[in-house]
């Protein structure tokens, strides 16, 4: 099993913050832009064992790092709002 559990961490992130962002797209091409844009700025979280995946979610559990994550996913949000390439 190989999995980047900041995938899973950023879509979670994006459902959670949905709500405040009422005239969001949410087109395919959108959501992937958005995805696309916050694991080239997050650091990527592999695990390749459950083990793996409990550090993973304790690490998940630090202030500091969901800050960041809201703080990407947000900025991700608003760029792809304002330019959406779902027209191309």
């Amino acid at each position: 099993m190989l999995k980047n559990c900041m995938e899973i961490i950023v879509l979670d992130t994006l459902e959670s913050i949905k709500p405040d962002y009422r005239g969001m797209c949410q087109c395919n091409q959108c959501q992937m832009d958005i995805l696309a844009m916050c694991l080239n700025k997050l650091p990527p979280l592999y695990i390749t064992s459950d083990k793996g995946e409990m550090y993973a979610k304790l690490r998940e559990l630090s202030p500091q790092f969901k800050v960041n994550v809201i703080q990407t996913v947000t900025e991700a949000v608003e760029v792809v709002m304002s330019h959406p390439r779902h027209h191309e």
